[in-house]
């Protein structure tokens, strides 16, 4: 009984492992190639979505809201919240869960009278 415990714990182990090595590929079928995730301010007048498979990086979201603080006084001091839940039965994005950045953000549903705000636009 011990030795199919421990085999079981194994293969459970080394699944989660794997699934998290290869959860792009996995994302790519269950999620489709486009996912995006959405941020908004607490009010939910600034909205950002960031889609990774576009090739932006993470940075985007912070430098476009930097610009929104500088354009807009209202907003200093405000900050970001995702829109997007953790989905704990998901484990192959467990690792992603814990050290992505796109995770660190408190959670929030997305506010239905929200505005998309344009960064590059100040340009």
């Amino acid at each position: 009984m011990k030795k199919i415990t421990r085999k079981l714990i194994t293969l459970i182990a080394i699944t989660i492992v794997l699934a998290n090595l290869l959860s792009g590929i996995i994302n790519l079928f269950t999620e489709g190639i486009g996912k995006g995730y959405t941020y908004e301010t607490y009010d939910g007048k600034y909205k950002f979505t960031y889609v990774p498979s576009k090739g932006g990086k993470f940075e985007r979201v912070k430098t476009y809201f930097e610009f929104l603080q500088e354009d807009d006084p209202h907003y200093k001091g405000t900050e970001l919240f995702r829109t997007f839940e953790r989905k704990p039965l998901q484990f192959w994005n467990w690792y992603s869960y814990m050290f992505s950045e796109a995770y660190s953000f408190q959670y929030r549903e997305l506010s239905k009278g929200s505005v998309h705000y344009r960064g590059l636009e100040k340009q």
